[in-house]
């Protein structure tokens, strides 16, 4: 099947009235008034999917300092139950709990 040329290029007034209607987002370089639509489509894809890319990175960023809250959020209530239950102090709890020092550095201010 051969392709229709008629339909593989697109004047500035078609390509205006088609971002303008169905937000394609097409993009013409100034002082060009015709476009590749083919070549127009493949760059729209690629924008597209790297747009998607930045927002699973991001998600999955956001995902891993949900985490990472929840797990110093867990360790501070497992050190102030050692020394509410035990009476131990925050240090022999952090130690028996074997807490890093990043981790007691994080957790000091909030440690009584």
């Amino acid at each position: 099947m051969e392709a229709d040329e008629g339909f593989r290029h697109l004047g500035r007034t078609e390509v205006d009235v088609l971002n303008a209607c169905v937000g394609a987002n097409l993009e013409m370089e100034k002082g060009r008034e015709v476009i590749d639509v083919c070549l127009a489509l493949e760059e729209m894809k690629r924008r597209a999917a790297e747009k998607e890319r930045i927002a699973a990175g991001k998600a999955v960023e956001a995902e891993r300092a949900a985490a990472e809250k929840n797990r110093i959020s867990t360790l501070l209530k497992n050190i102030q139950n050692l020394m509410e239950k035990a009476g131990w102090s925050a240090e022999h709890s952090m130690d028996m709990l074997e807490v890093s020092e990043g981790d007691r550095k994080a957790l000091q201010p909030f440690i009584g």
